[in-house]
C-alpha cells in the first residue's frame, strides 16, 4: 500500500512525503525503509 501511495504522489508531482510510525512498530519501520524512506528523528 505504501508503494502505491508513493507512486500516486509522484504522479501528482509530490516530491517528498512524511511517513511516520510508532517507534515500537518494527514492521512498519522496515516497510518505510524498504520503500526508500530515510529516518529523520525520534520524538
Amino acid at each position: 500500500m505504501l508503494r502505491l501511495n508513493i507512486r500516486n504522489a509522484r504522479n501528482l508531482g509530490i516530491k517528498k512525503m512524511l511517513v511516520t510510525c510508532d517507534e515500537t512498530n518494527k514492521a512498519s519501520e522496515q516497510t518505510i525503509i524498504s520503500n526508500g524512506g530515510i529516518f529523520e528523528k525520534k520524538y
